[in-house]
């Protein structure tokens, strides 16, 4: 049986042979800059900004107004709504996704 050498063939004294001395690059191996490429322009990024800013004071104002207008807990608890979309409109801005 005859085999045929390429370039990967190149087999140093002690590792097996097929071995192309190359790790494959694992999940551990990227850095976090080369995915930091965001789809956001400008004013994307200053209209989810502007977005976020707003639903957090909005979420601020209507629990001032349910508290103190003596409401359940239960009623103040859906002001997470606002809080959630006034957090992911200022983190999707701060990162550009």
């Amino acid at each position: 049986m005859v085999t045929v050498a390429n370039h990967r063939d190149k087999v140093t004294p002690g590792t097996p042979a097929g071995y192309s001395g190359q790790r494959h690059r694992g999940a551990d191996d990227y850095d976090a800059d080369m995915f930091a490429v965001g789809n956001l322009e400008a004013s994307g990024r200053r209209r989810r900004f502007r977005l976020g800013a707003l639903s957090i004071a909005l979420g601020v104002v209507v629990l001032v107004g349910l508290t103190l207008g003596g409401a359940s807990p239960g009623w103040r608890w859906l002001t997470f709504v606002p809080f959630w979309g006034g957090f992911l409109g200022l983190l999707q801005a701060g990162t550009s996704t």
